[in-house]
Order: structure tokens, then sequence, then C-alpha cells
């Protein structure tokens, strides 16, 4: 029988090619410094999920993918308006989201999501950012805003105590 020689010499770099772009994807989403999170769009359910998310949001990092993802949010309906925004623009850039750590504390996000195609269905990736710490200083900054007014308030008062004294006198 005569042989048939083939070169599979492109076909095995092309091959390479895909193992490398996949594995340099993969160590840019597992090392990247903020949350990134796949979800299904039809019911929620966490595809993928990045060491980061599970860190911020108190559970094992591993543990994650398979959740459902409403239960993350301190209030579901914002999940559902994160949806429709996504569905009516196709993109969200800072929405704000209170999320829940797994210790029942609220972890303030600002969200920015996509809907991609994720193993053949739609699905939404997202990257958040934890901005509790804005949220602190917002809250001290109102805080002492307020004593700032009040004690002008205060100081007005007594003015105008010490012009009616003076005005007696």
């Amino acid at each position: 029988l005569p042989r048939t020689k083939i070169d599979v010499t492109d076909q095995r770099k092309a091959e390479q090619a895909v193992k490398d772009s996949e594995e340099r994807l993969r160590v840019i989403a597992e090392t990247a410094p903020v949350p990134i999170v796949i979800t299904r769009m039809s019911d929620g359910t966490v595809l993928f999920a990045n060491p980061q998310l599970g860190l911020a949001l108190g559970y094992d990092p591993d543990g994650v993918v398979g959740l459902p993802a409403p239960d993350f949010y301190r209030n579901p309906e914002r999940r559902a308006r994160l949806i429709e925004a996504l569905a009516a623009r196709g993109a969200v850039d800072g929405m704000e989201i209170d999320l829940k750590h797994a210790g029942g504390e609220t972890v303030p996000v600002l969200v920015s999501a996509r809907i991609i195609e994720f193993d053949g269905e739609p699905a939404v990736v997202s990257g958040m950012l934890d901005i509790t710490d804005r949220k602190k200083a917002e809250a001290e900054l109102a805080d002492y805003r307020d004593h700032l007014e009040d004690l002008v308030v205060e100081r007005t008062d007594e003015l105008a105590r010490k012009a009616t004294e003076l005005e007696r006198a």
C-alpha cells in the first residue's frame, strides 16, 4: 500500500498558538487585581470567578462557581436593573451595587459589565471595584459637614442674641 505523507506542522503550530493564547488569558483572569465573574444571563449561575471575587466576598475562592449570583446581591432588584441595562445597551460601566459578604456585611462595589457568549450561551462578564473605603470617607465627610453646619447655626444664634443684648443696652 502506498503511504501518503501529510505535513501537520502548520496544524501543530496553530494548536500550540491556541494553547498559548488560552494560557495567557487564564493567567490574566486569575491574577487580575480586581474581582471578575462570568454569570449565565438566564439564571445568574456563576460560571467563572477569579480568586479575587471569593476573597472580596469572604468565600473560598474556588467555591463560588455554580452558586447563584443573585444570592450575592444585598438587593436582588439591583441585579435585575443591571441585566435590564445590559439588555438595553450591551454594556454597563460604574453601576453602584451593594453585595453581601459571607460574614453578612455589605460590600459596596462599582460594577462594569458586558454581555458575552460563554460556552455557547449568553453570559455576563463583570469586573468590580470595592468602594467600601470611599463610602466610609463620604460618610465621615457628611458627618463633618453636618457638624460644621450645626456650629454655624449655633454661632449665628449666639451673634443674634448678642446683637439683641447690645440693642437693649
